[in-house]
């Protein structure tokens, strides 16, 4: 049975706990404890209520038990004491730490000195306390990463959502704890998407960023839907193939008003919120803005261009606080290929033919960028700015990729 208990509306005056709450707060904060309906569970409950908390007691009558035997006495019966006091326990924590992570929360396991030194008669119980413990420490060392990166409490905009790097990057980002605002072209994919992220369910905004309307209505809309912006996202891109020869203005018009362009705007259009929150701007670029390409000619220079808007941008924003810095992925199987209108055997042969420039001599994964994104964005990054970062197995460092040739086959 589990229980709800508010904090109480009074507080003991004149005495330990006005002191005591001076420096120790639990207000708006939820705790869960289990065993709570006598002993250590009970006054503990009683003494987080006195603190501000949210309480969420359960109990049947006690979260641990006890047996006393010896190793010549216990039957496998008494064995169960391991039930409750570590198969519950694993369970429960399980099912807690996505919630945990999300709120940068934490664990507090009630173990027993039985735990760490022997005592006669008591075997089963000894053994579930150092088993407690030690799960203790293992799920220290498991969690200690997703504790510092946390992003409960900041709202991250992110173009381009709906597919490849930015439906990834969305999805982790969700699973950091971020309140989501997510842009695409697509409705459909944007809305399943948003089925991945789980809850709270993002904010959706369906737009074309070549659209200056659209793009104006995405920063307006996710203004007034969640009151701020900490982090900003401009992932969407588009890629078309030509050279010198045979590209068309067309073409560069087409990829430098959605590469390039609306960036400008957007991030023009954002920079006012983030200086208020003191966030930053993670750019996804290429490392085709690092390194040249044969008959891909339009997309690197957009990409050559973002990079240094990334570069300047930092500069001018650096005194306010606001970091912006670049991801500069290699190869990475996404829908931009296929919105070239290359066929799917066309892409799987250049795919392969792109795992030649990389030095792992692979193709990158989405949630490889996608971590890199939130490490950029986290206060792990907190003195990076101005940064082009390359995940890209290696291409920026190898010279093969100045022979390939990227055209339909």
């Amino acid at each position: 049975m589990a229980t709800k208990i508010s904090p109480s509306p009074t507080l003991k005056r004149g005495g330990w706990w006005i002191s005591e709450l001076g420096v120790m707060s639990f207000t708006g904060k939820v705790i869960l404890i289990t065993g709570a309906s006598s002993g250590i569970g009970a006054e503990t409950a009683k003494h987080f209520a006195q603190l501000g908390a949210l309480l969420s007691i359960t109990g049947l009558n006690n979260a641990a038990i006890v047996e006393l035997c010896s190793t010549e006495t216990p039957s496998l019966e008494q064995y169960n004491i391991f039930n409750v006091n570590i198969r519950s326990v694993f369970q429960l924590t399980t099912l807690a730490v996505p919630y945990l992570i999300k709120t940068k929360g934490n664990i507090i396991n009630v173990s027993s000195v039985t735990g760490l030194r022997p005592l006669k008669n008591n075997l089963p119980y000894c053994m579930s306390k150092a088993a407690l413990d030690q799960f203790t420490r293992c799920v220290a060392l498991e969690l200690h990463h997703d504790r510092c990166m946390s992003f409960a409490g900041k709202v991250v905009l992110i173009t381009g959502a709906s597919s490849g790097i930015g439906a990834e990057t969305a999805i982790h980002f969700a699973q950091l704890g971020a309140s989501l605002s997510i842009t695409g072209r697509n409705k459909h994919n944007l809305e399943k998407v948003a089925e991945q992220c789980g809850q709270p369910k993002p904010f959706s905004v369906t737009g074309d960023l070549a659209n200056e309307n659209d793009v104006k209505n995405i920063i307006d809309s996710t203004i007034k839907h969640y009151g701020k912006i900490d982090v900003l996202v401009n992932n969407a891109a588009i890629t078309e193939f030509g050279s010198i020869e045979t590209a068309s203005l067309e073409q560069y018009d087409n990829i430098f008003k959605v590469n390039v362009r609306s960036v400008l705007q957007l991030t023009t259009l954002a920079v006012p919120h983030l200086i208020k929150t003191k966030g930053n701007i993670v750019n996804v670029s290429s490392v085709a803005g690092l390194r040249p390409l044969k008959n891909n000619l339009s997309y690197c220079m957009s990409k050559a261009a973002l990079d240094q808007f990334t570069r300047c941008v930092a500069l001018e924003l650096a005194s306010r606080q606001v970091r912006v810095n670049s991801v500069n992925p290699g190869a990475v199987s996404t829908n931009i290929l296929r919105n070239t209108g290359l066929t799917q055997e066309q892409i799987k042969i250049l795919l392969e033919q792109l795992k030649e420039g990389h030095a792992l001599g692979r193709i990158g994964d989405t949630l490889e960028i996608a971590k890199t994104i939130a490490f950029l964005a986290s206060d792990d990054a907190s003195f990076m700015t101005g940064v082009t970062m390359p995940v890209d197995g290696g291409w920026h460092a190898t010279s093969a990729q100045s022979n390939l040739n990227i055209t339909r086959q």
